[in-house]
C-alpha cells in the first residue's frame, strides 16, 4: 500500500523500446528515487542498465501467476509495447496488475493522439478497443491515465513519406502534402514524453491546490507535445537543417481521401503499410474547423501540461537533424518506409 502521498513503485513494460528507454532514464534520474520494476520476456535479449533501484522480471506475459507476483507491491504499470504486440498481452497486465492489490494506476498502451476522438476514431477505428481498455482497468477498481503526445517528431519525419510525407532518400528530395501541407499537428519526441510522464509521476498523488495524480490525471489525459506544426513548417525545420531552399525539394500534394482508401485497400490485402496510412492520413486530413476541435491539434482546444509540468522547450532544429540522423541509419540498413 501507498504509505505517503507521492508514488515510489512503478513498473514497466517495454523498458527498453522508443519511448520506454527515455521513461527509463528519467526515472532513473528522478529526485524521487523509484524503484523500478521492469517486466521481460524470458527470452528477451535486450540490455537493460544495472541500478540498486532496479529489479529485473523475466515473465511469460501467458503465465498469470508470474504476472501477478512481478507486480506485487508496484503502484503503478506503465506499458509501452508495440502495435503488433498480441491483443491479449494488455489485458493479461491490467488482470495481473488487478490481482497484485497495489496497483493503483495504469498507463495503457495508447501513446500518440487521443484516438477515442470522434473525428480522428471516424477513420483510424481504433477508438472502440481503447475504451474498452480504459472501462476494463475502472472495472478492475484501478485508475487509467492516457499519455497524448500526437505522433513522434522525430521517427514521423525521419522513417519515410508514409509517416509525415518526407522522403530523405536524397536530399533535397521529396515531400507528400496531405491536402496542401497545412494542417496543424502536435507532435512529441521520446525524450519529451519520457520526461513529461516521469514529471507528472513526481506529483502528489492528492493536493488541495495545484496539479496531483489522483486530482489531475486519473482516469484522464496527460496531455504533452514539443511542437505544433504544418507539414510546411516540418519542411521549413528541414530546409533550415539541410541548407536547402524549399524550391529545391519536389512538393507533391496527395488527397487524404485518396491516401486513407489506398491504406484500407493494402490493410486489406495484408500489407502492414496500410494501418501505416490510416493512422497519418486520419490526423493529417485538412477540416475547416481542426484547431478546434481535432484531436491531433488538441493544444488549442484542450490544452497542454507542459509548461505546469515544468518541462524544457526543445529545439526544433535539433530535433529535425535527429530525424534526418534516423533516416540515414533507416535507410542504410533497408528499414526505410517508403
Amino acid at each position: 500500500m501507498t504509505e505517503s502521498n507521492h508514488i515510489k513503485n512503478v513498473a514497466l513494460v517495454g523498458a527498453t523500446g522508443q519511448v520506454g528507454s527515455h521513461i527509463l532514464q528519467r526515472l532513473l534520474s528522478s529526485p524521487s528515487k523509484f524503484n523500478i520494476t521492469i517486466l521481460t520476456r524470458k527470452d528477451s535479449s535486450a540490455k537493460i542498465p544495472t541500478a540498486s533501484n532496479i529489479k529485473v522480471c523475466p515473465v511469460d506475459y501467458e503465465n498469470h501467476d508470474e504476472l501477478t507476483t512481478a507486480l506485487t507491491g508496484v503502484e503503478v504499470l506503465i506499458i509501452s509495447l508495440s502495435v503488433f504486440t498480441p491483443k491479449e498481452t494488455q489485458p493479461a497486465l491490467v488482470d495481473a496488475a488487478a490481482a497484485a492489490k497495489t496497483v493503483r494506476y495504469i498507463i495503457p498502451n495508447e501513446w500518440g493522439t487521443d484516438w477515442t476522438d470522434p473525428v480522428v476514431n471516424k477513420t483510424a477505428m481504433l477508438g472502440t478497443g481503447i475504451n474498452e481498455t480504459r472501462d476494463y482497468i475502472k472495472s478492475k477498481g484501478m485508475s487509467w491515465i492516457s499519455v497524448v503526445c500526437g505522433f513522434w517528431y522525430e521517427y514521423s519525419l525521419g522513417s519515410g513519406p508514409n509517416c509525415y510525407g518526407f522522403d530523405f532518400r536524397s536530399i533535397p528530395g521529396k515531400v507528400y502534402l496531405y491536402d496542401g501541407g497545412n494542417t496543424p499537428v502536435n507532435t512529441s519526441t521520446w525524450e519529451h514524453t519520457g520526461e513529461g510522464t516521469v514529471a507528472m509521476l513526481e506529483l502528489p498523488i492528492k493536493s488541495d491546490s495545484g496539479l496531483s495524480i489522483e486530482g489531475t490525471f486519473a482516469n484522464s489525459f496527460l496531455r504533452l507535445s514539443s511542437f505544433q506544426l504544418s507539414q510546411r513548417d516540418m519542411l521549413a525545420a528541414v530546409c533550415r537543417a539541410t541548407s536547402t531552399s524549399e524550391s529545391e525539394w519536389e512538393q507533391i500534394t496527395v488527397s487524404t481521401e485518396e491516401y486513407l482508401k489506398t491504406g484500407r485497400e493494402q490493410l486489406q490485402q495484408g500489407n502492414r503499410a496500410g494501418f501505416g496510412k490510416i493512422l497519418y492520413g486520419s490526423v493529417m486530413e485538412a477540416y475547416p474547423d481542426r484547431n478546434q476541435g481535432h484531436a491531433q491539434a488538441y493544444q488549442a482546444h484542450k490544452g497542454l501540461h507542459d509548461e505546469a509540468l515544468g518541462l524544457a522547450k526543445e529545439d526544433l532544429e535539433a530535433c529535425t537533424k535527429g530525424a534526418l540522423q534516423i533516416a540515414k541509419e533507416k535507410i542504410e540498413t533497408g528499414q526505410y518506409w517508403a
